[in-house]
């Protein structure tokens, strides 16, 4: 009798042990789905959060979206927001969220609209001087171009405007002569850019920052315009690819936005000009003319726009989907607290792995190389000083310089127009050695990436209002157990 009694208070006992909370992590249940927080802390939801991000990273999207769903009916934490659009996204979309380097090449494939609506309806929110007009002074509907001596226009009207050649890739033309228009306003800004036809001449003018042919009214193929809503939080831009129509003389009008492969070259949809002879100059590359430097510098100060994203589409089903690069996609210059790979012995073997560097516009007109002098005189704590991307490429000041990104423009910021990294001055040993220890530390710590997973926590947790929380709050019991919230 005795021994009866005592066998089912034993089993009672141990069943009761295997569920202990001290037993199980912070927001785990017994059964492995994702517990409710025990309470609605800061400190408890960021115990959560990290839980919940183990579970994401290891591809549980199902279990973390329904335990977001089950906890939070009221809408997720701010803190967890990355993480619950991660894992919808994940579930809901994988053709999107796995099919490609950026989000935004799939999302063209849906043939959807801008969330945001378009800063731009048609050609007619342009001013007045862009649209072609007939031979009778009547405007073509669905057209644009530049004005007439586009500098002189611009000056008149206090939009800034600059002819020049490239020493990089701009447009989407191929060629190095670039013209660009920035006209400001109060709530958006729009940038216009063409590509005059190269010089005849080109090997005898390459050196020379102007196109011979001072002609920066009449473009190639492709007229590139960016509009920024400035009233948007955070700010939004798009872009437009209009082509030319040789009939109508001009370039017709479309009202598609698109992100495509831009991102390989922009963090933002926004970078920075930098015309031959900016600042510093290469080789035998001649200078700007000062006024043009201090116009060149309004127009790259114009487009600092802080936290400035790609914007989103709209599905038809109704759900947003952000354009741009994928959240997981590592950065350069990422780093825990503590890395080795800012250590002195991480810095010293990294700094000389490439003696030689080179870099060559996409149209071959601008070459640049250099070789390393002295390695002896490298300073490695100042490198080591300058490999925190992040700190500014951080996703709300400036764009990631994400592992799609290409690398030959994060060379030409540090070798070429060494307008990065900023703040310390760094000898061209230093610059090549900068430009080694980044690839170096991005191969070395891409596990640790994945990991630690930070695009899905960023910033911390904070006390949570009432109003948000799942309706007991005890967050004893599996998900499963409260079927509240949306979908």
């Amino acid at each position: 009798m005795k021994k009866s009694i005592f066998l089912p208070i034993l089993f009672v006992l141990l069943s009761f042990a295997s569920v202990s909370p001290v037993a199980l992590a912070q927001g785990e249940s017994s059964s492995g789905d994702l517990a409710c927080p025990e309470n609605f802390t800061g400190d408890v939801l960021t115990e959560w959060r990290k839980s919940a991000v183990g579970k994401a990273v290891n591809g549980e999207y199902g279990k973390v979206k329904s335990a977001l769903k089950t906890c939070f009916p009221n809408g997720a934490p701010a803190c967890t927001q990355d993480l619950d659009y991660y894992v919808k996204l994940k579930s809901n979309r994988p053709q999107i969220a796995n099919g490609s380097d950026s989000y935004g090449d799939s999302v063209e494939e849906l043939n959807v609209a801008p969330a945001e609506g378009y800063i731009l309806e048609s050609e007619k929110d342009l001013p007045k001087e862009f649209l072609v007009k007939d031979s009778n002074g009547r405007v073509k509907p669905g057209f644009v171009k530049f004005p007439d001596d586009v500098l002189k226009v611009a000056k008149d009207k206090g939009w800034k405007a600059v002819g020049y050649k490239t020493r990089g890739t701009g447009g989407f033309d191929s060629a190095p002569n670039l013209s660009i228009v920035a006209i400001p306003g109060r709530e958006k800004d729009i940038f216009l850019q063409i590509s005059p036809p190269p010089d005849r001449n080109r090997r005898e003018t390459r050196d020379n920052p102007y196109p011979a042919s001072k002609d920066f009214t009449h473009g190639q193929d492709t007229l590139t315009i960016i509009s920024v809503d400035k009233t948007k939080k955070p700010p939004v831009a798009q872009l437009r690819l209009l082509r030319y129509d040789d009939q109508s003389g001009g370039y017709k009008w479309h009202s598609g936005t698109r992100t495509e492969s831009c991102t390989q070259c922009h963090t933002t949809p926004l970078r920075s000009i930098s015309p031959r002879g900016y600042l510093v100059t290469n080789g035998t590359e001649q200078r700007m003319k000062p006024e043009d430097e201090r116009m060149v510098t309004e127009i790259n100060d114009m487009m600092l726009v802080p936290g400035l994203t790609w914007g989103k589409a709209k599905a038809t089903d109704g759900s947003e989907i952000r354009r741009g690069p994928r959240d997981e996609v590592q950065p350069y210059g990422w780093a825990p607290p503590g890395s080795r790979t800012r250590k002195p012995d991480f810095l010293k073997a990294c700094a000389t792995t490439n003696t030689q560097q080179s870099y060559q516009s996409l149209d071959r007109d601008y070459t640049f190389q250099t070789t390393m002098s002295d390695p002896t005189k490298i300073n490695h704590r100042k490198v080591g000083q300058t490999m925190n991307c992040v700190q500014c490429h951080d996703g709300s000041v400036r764009g990631y310089l994400h592992e799609n990104f290409s690398f030959d423009e994060i060379k030409f910021k540090i070798l070429v127009d060494r307008s990065m990294p900023p703040g310390l001055s760094l000898t061209m040993d230093e610059r090549m050695a900068l430009v080694n220890c980044l690839q170096a530390e991005f191969q070395e710590l891409r596990n640790e990436w994945k990991k630690k997973a930070p695009w899905l926590t960023r910033g911390g947790c904070e006390d949570m209002p009432t109003a948000g929380r799942a309706g007991s709050g005890s967050g004893s019991g599996s998900p499963q157990n409260n079927q509240q919230g949306s979908q």
